[in-house]
């Protein structure tokens, strides 16, 4: 079983995966944090939509070809993560296993270059593709530039897709022999459509106190708003109204609230574990107080009227 882990940024997700990775019976995925190949821009969620939705050939093989280029820079030692991905170091045979992929939802390959994927050359570029072209029909031909791709159709996609994301994540000389922790395996906002890919498995969403949320990401997350708590207030709002509400009522899905994970910790244990299916005696080295500081920790960090204006409208989402 993979437990996948939910956040939409500082809600405190890293305390509920230090929780099952305290414990003997569940497994780290060989990764370097979050799992960047079903959300980010080219990752699965867009493959499987260029695919299925709104089908076009041009569309679905540059999909394929932005996988491959995701694979590839999550594959280098250095990508722009602070840390580095470095897949290729994490998951054995890395590079093959996303070659065998891409041939398995691949049903006919040849050389071609849409215009959609010409407009896209530098002026030395189409320099160099105007002059194959005008050698190529001298010969009577086309000129060998660029691959086009078909793909398979959207129920082979999803088989393979399982299929691929099981061989990155095996712990087990046959399969899986522990549940195994995926950090932001998903997307928040949809946990049971965007982790279909997966097969078999648990999500944990996490939220937590936009107070809180706001004080964490003053001067880091490179990817939210700064100090303003205008407009902080008007993105978490606009956040929280994509969510699919009836997609986290879900049977597979469990919302924890960090605040309450780490101040009634016992109670939580227990029944975060029964919803996981794990035993409820075996303990984790999880140490809760280390992360009470995190709670109410903007009362030192932003002022008294940034707090009030967040209170004042964001105050459904609040932890008293």
């Amino acid at each position: 079983m993979k437990i996948i882990t939910l956040g939409s940024g500082a809600t405190g997700s890293s305390a509920i995966e230090d929780y099952l990775l305290g414990r003997v019976d569940v497994a780290s995925a060989p990764i370097n944090k979050e799992f960047r190949l079903i959300q980010d821009p080219g990752g699965l969620i867009e493959l499987h939509a260029a695919i299925c939705f709104g089908f076009h050939m041009n569309r679905a093989s540059a999909a394929i070809a932005a996988f491959k280029d995701l694979c590839n820079r999550c594959g280098r030692s250095k990508s722009g993560h602070p840390k580095g991905l470095n897949y290729r170091n994490r998951i054995k045979n890395y590079d093959e296993k996303v070659d065998r992929f891409i041939n398995r939802i691949t049903t006919v390959s040849y050389s071609g270059l849409p215009f959609c994927e010409r407009s896209k050359l530098s002026r030395w570029e189409s320099y160099l593709y105007h002059r194959k072209v005008s050698k190529a029909k001298r010969q009577g031909s086309k000129p060998e530039v660029g691959t086009v791709r078909l793909p398979v159709t959207e129920s082979v996609f999803l088989k393979e897709a399982e299929s691929f994301l099981n061989s990155l994540f095996l712990n087990g000389e046959n399969g899986f022999d522990k549940p195994i922790v995926i950090e932001q395996g998903g997307s928040f906002w949809t946990p049971v459509s965007s982790t279909q890919y997966f097969g078999d498995r648990k999500v944990i969403v996490v939220t937590r106190d936009p107070r809180d949320i706001f004080s964490e990401i003053l001067d880091d997350g490179f990817a939210y708003p700064g100090r303003d708590v205008e407009l902080f207030s008007s993105w978490f709002q606009a956040m929280m109204e994509h969510v699919n509400w009836s997609e986290w009522e879900d049977d597979n899905v469990i919302h924890i609230k960090f605040e309450d994970f780490v101040l009634d910790y016992p109670k939580q244990k227990k029944l975060l574990d029964e919803r996981l299916d794990l035993d409820v005696n075996i303990s984790s080295s999880y140490d809760p107080k280390l992360s009470e500081k995190n709670i109410g920790k903007y009362k030192s960090i932003i002022s008294e009227n940034e707090a009030k204006f967040i209170e004042s409208h964001l105050k459904q989402y609040l932890h008293y």
